[in-house]
């Protein structure tokens, strides 16, 4: 039976605080999994955090709580690691995800009414007033697939998320890729036409945000901002962004 760790990224562990770290598994069809028993193991680095303790839940996802205890005493770091091994329909399996000991962990800043201010449509669709094609009761899933790209974007350019200080220098890049990803997924069920361009037009707005995007980064690792630390999301120079660009062609006047 072939399983896929569905997995987005380093998990962020706040040092101090009692945390689950999840392992997220399906099958070939798409089912999440539930283990009949399952131990985890963190490592940092050459040490041993936590030897082979059992899962604070079998699934789905399967879980385990750091204690607070585990981390309070010890400096954030990059190395970590955890270890799942399981048992899955009567199968050792084992996955692993790599953590990031944190201070803070990196935080989404925009909402649905962020979206609907913007497009009353969207709107219309949350109140069942537009068509039966399309069955939403939030653009949730929408923003934290967006949420998601964000964060890989950034490791990508060398930026880790938990170092910025202001998540909020990424609202913007966040409303528009949101948007193009909810316009893409329009497009599909509804048909194209202004959808289609509506999900490029935000997917090349989300891409100029991004570039342009100047923020306060914790280069140093120290926890406190010092005048040396205004970078882009891109690297070490400081661009400037120009005036929004929200589409106004099929956007709330």
């Amino acid at each position: 039976m072939g399983l896929i760790h569905r997995y987005q990224g380093p998990f962020e562990l706040v040092r101090g605080v009692a945390t689950a770290i999840t392992f997220d598994v399906y099958n070939d069809a798409g089912t999440q999994q539930t283990a009949s028993a399952a131990t985890v193991t963190i490592t940092a680095g050459d040490e041993t955090i936590v030897d082979a303790a059992a899962a604070t839940g079998l699934g789905p996802p399967l879980t385990y709580t750091v204690t607070a205890a585990a981390t309070t005493d010890r400096a954030v770091a990059e190395d970590w690691l955890a270890v799942a091994s399981t048992t899955i329909s009567g199968s050792p399996h084992t996955f692993s995800r790599r953590i990031s000991l944190v201070r803070r962990v990196f935080q989404a800043t925009i909402t649905d009414t962020d979206l609907t201010d913007l497009h009353t449509e969207l709107a219309d669709f949350l109140a069942g007033a537009s068509t039966t094609a399309l069955d939403i009761s939030s653009y949730s899933k929408y923003r934290v697939a967006a949420e998601e790209r964000i964060r890989r974007d950034l490791r990508r350019k060398g930026r880790r998320p938990h170092l910025m200080f202001d998540p909020d220098d990424l609202h913007d890049a966040h409303v528009a890729l949101s948007l193009a990803y909810i316009f893409r997924d329009f497009r599909s069920v509804i048909g194209p036409g202004k959808y289609k361009e509506l999900s490029e037009e935000y997917f090349e707005l989300y891409k100029e945000e991004f570039a342009n995007v100047a923020t306060t980064y914790d280069d140093d690792e120290t926890g406190t901002i010092t005048s040396t630390e205004t970078l882009s999301a891109q690297g070490p120079i400081v661009l400037t962004a120009g005036p929004r660009r929200w589409s106004t062609k099929y956007s709330t006047p």
